[in-house]
């Protein structure tokens, strides 16, 4: 009598063991570090102080950091803005977006600066900018890329002309910019595990602020060196005034709008 207990029970345990597999595999459990997820840290500045100085005249001795990778690069859409003029909650509630950024810049003509293709549709032709010296954009293998390289493909996804290029290999380069301010900085970059993080550098206090252009490539090795972003490649997206970054937890809006987006889809 005893022994057939002890094989019903053990068969009962094995039956909940694979049931409760079974669900798992069913229902997808959400992981803990969720490729949607935005992480938030903070980030030293490259020299302490290094010629910053916040509204009021507050040293800033480090900048927040967010951001969030992907890695199906089918979920990311390249929107243009310069019609619509949508905000970035409007956009973000149109397009049903996870995850919204501003993308590209764009100038007084209402038009964008330099390449902006979605599919075969070339939206504005390449320009000659030392400014706009890069691109950002997935090609027919599927990969991301940043390059000074014009793509060569036909039929990307998309592919978005912006600038400066920031990172290059692992190494930071030199940014020369005129008149560089202090402004909240929008990135897009590669990693070693090939996938696209979309990046914000900010001063928290006032979410406007952020480092200098020129300094953001030590800021983004220091990144590199600190945290599991394993950055390869760096681009400089649109920032201050006109930029955005909208997820979950982090909600940075724009004053003026933005005239693109990338908007990671569900």
């Amino acid at each position: 009598m005893k022994k057939l207990i002890i094989i019903i029970t053990a068969a009962l345990l094995l039956i909940l063991i694979t049931s409760f597999s079974i669900y798992k595999m069913l229902i997808k459990l959400p992981e803990s570090d969720s490729e949607n997820n935005i992480r938030e840290t903070t980030i030293e500045v490259p020299e302490k102080n290094n010629g910053f100085e916040a509204p009021e005249k507050i040293a800033a001795t480090e900048f927040t950091l967010s951001y969030i990778i992907e890695r199906d690069f089918s979920k990311i859409e390249l929107i243009s803005n310069l019609e619509e003029k949508l905000s970035s909650q409007e956009a973000l509630q149109k397009n049903h977006c996870d995850f919204l950024t501003s993308a590209g810049f764009f100038g007084e003509n209402g038009k964008h600066l330099g390449l902006f293709q979605i599919g075969n549709n070339t939206i504005q032709d390449v320009s000659s900018s030392n400014l706009l010296n890069g691109y950002l954009y997935i090609n027919n293998s599927e990969k991301a890329i940043i390059s000074k390289e014009l793509p060569k493909i036909i039929d990307p996804k998309f592919a978005l002309q912006s600038g400066p290029i920031l990172m290059a290999n692992k190494l930071p380069l030199d940014v020369v910019s005129e008149n560089d301010e202090t402004a909240r900085r929008v990135i897009a970059a590669t990693t070693e595990k090939e996938e696209i993080a979309f990046i914000v550098l900010y001063y928290k206090p006032s979410p406007l602020i952020g480092p200098k252009l020129s300094e953001v490539p030590k800021l983004l090795l220091n990144i590199r060196n600190t945290t599991n972003l394993k950055i390869i490649d760096a681009i400089n997206l649109d920032g201050g005034t006109h930029s955005s970054f909208l997820g979950e937890t982090v909600k940075l809006t724009e004053i003026s709008t933005p005239g693109s987006y990338f908007c990671i889809k569900p």
